[in-house]
């Protein structure tokens, strides 16, 4: 837990008493819950052909059915939360994905096995929009602050669950899928530990925005600007998809490049590796970047980064000799990687700070919604053109999407404002014609 040693936020104590928990106890969850998480579900597939010998169409399907349980219902996650507040849905998802683990653990039967995987994505939709609801209370808060020391609180909030993610694929690799039912068991526990102490640290209603002056003693400033506070959110949802649909692609074209030449499959762990090292390195200095230069700015840097890497793994893949298919592998994953750090983060701050605090978690639900929506569809796209074209072609469509949204999102923000000129013409001559 270096990273949790690292990223402290002086700020958060000082900004505590005017809503939400301090930021600490959320990064120590997340990191929790990324090793819970990446101590098993990296290694269903692996655990469903060891135990119940699923070839690799049934896997597909086992995976494919994990995500849209888990995608498909962030938004209902995100409602629930604001209206039930995220103490009980934090408790609700950590128990429901302890159980799912432990049927994953104990399952005889394949059935058993398939539920279990299904209810762990499902519980995923209770926890993460709570979680990150509170997280964007904090970002909040931070950015009302004067003092701001560290990361971004989205950005810490990446660097906890990259840090826990990395320790569990340290722990429990070596132990699948031989040991499944024990590490399984194991995570089920750290969830259900996660869960109780979720009813003692995290606040038992919904969050408010604090109304009127900050209290005395409190590094607070007033309220985040007009254009902050109301950014429109289809662009910002639209944006944010497209990260999850990149790096989607990273676990589906390059395993498709590794079997097309013949390498070693290994080079996935090297993807891994380079990604979860990226983060680790890059996310902090990466989000200092963003808030210096906007985090509009930096969501149209990060759309760019992601076009790029898309495009350098096309040319590896054009240019590059087999035995050299790391070079093309590793340039393309820390582009990728340096595109969600910039930019789905700044997503995510706007997302939260774009409204209300009422719906917070809903508009965040509703970024991981879309993105599981886009990648779908970019993976069935991709994939098609892969199996026709090459991956060379693949890569190129993949490269597009940036660029699609970049266009999408303008257009929108264009059409905004000629509607706020419109209003604000119709508002003078109102004004103009009662005055006369």
């Amino acid at each position: 837990m270096i990273v949790l040693n690292r990223v402290r936020l002086s700020t958060v104590n000082k900004t505590r008493p005017v809503g939400g928990p301090s930021l600490r106890p959320l990064l120590a969850m997340e990191a929790l819950f990324m090793v819970g998480f990446s101590s098993v579900v990296p290694f269903l597939a692996a655990i469903a052909q060891d135990r119940y010998a699923f070839d690799a169409s049934a896997v597909g399907l086992l995976i494919g059915a994990r995500v849209a349980a888990q995608q498909g219902l962030f938004l209902l996650g995100g409602v629930l939360a604001d209206r039930m507040g995220a103490r009980l849905m934090v408790a609700l998802g950590c128990l429901m994905r302890a159980a799912g683990l432990a049927a994953i653990a104990l399952a005889a039967h394949p059935g058993v096995f398939v539920a279990g995987v299904i209810v762990v994505g499902m519980a995923a939709a209770l926890f993460s929009p709570a979680l990150e609801g509170l997280v964007g209370a904090a970002d909040a808060r931070w950015r009302r602050d004067s003092g701001r020391r560290g990361p971004a609180p989205f950005a810490a909030l990446a660097m906890a669950g990259e840090a826990g993610a990395v320790t569990a694929a340290c722990l429990a690799a070596p132990h699948m899928p031989g040991n499944a039912g024990v590490v399984a068991l194991v995570a089920a526990g750290i969830f259900l530990a996660v869960g109780i102490g979720s009813l003692f640290l995290l606040p038992s209603s919904p969050i408010r925005e604090p109304k009127g002056p900050a209290p005395e003693g409190t590094d607070v400033q007033p309220e985040l600007t007009h254009s902050e506070r109301h950014t429109p959110l289809v662009p910002v949802v639209l944006a944010g998809s497209v990260f999850l649909a990149l790096y989607s692609q990273l676990f589906s074209l390059i395993p498709l490049g590794l079997a097309e030449r013949g390498a070693d499959a290994g080079l996935m762990g090297l993807v891994v590796v380079v990604w979860s090292l990226s983060t680790l390195a890059l996310q902090w200095p990466l989000s200092r970047v963003a808030e210096r230069a906007g985090r509009r700015r930096a969501v149209v840097a990060g759309l760019v980064l992601g076009m790029a890497g898309c495009l350098a793994a096309a040319l590896g893949m054009a240019v590059i000799p087999d035995a050299a298919l790391a070079a093309a592998v590793v340039p393309a994953t820390v582009l990728l990687g340096a595109s969600t750090m910039l930019g789905s983060v700044a997503a995510r701050s706007l997302a939260a700070s774009g409204g209300s605090a009422r719906w917070r978690s809903t508009r965040l639900a509703a970024v991981p919604t879309a993105g599981g929506a886009a990648a779908l569809l970019l993976s069935a796209l991709t994939g098609a053109v892969a199996r026709d074209h090459g991956l060379t072609a693949a890569w190129l469509i993949a490269a597009a999407l940036p660029l699609v949204a970049l266009t999408a999102t303008a257009a929108v923000r264009v059409r905004g404002r000629a509607r706020a000129r419109g209003s604000e013409a119709r508002r003078v001559l109102a004004e103009a014609k009662a005055a006369a």
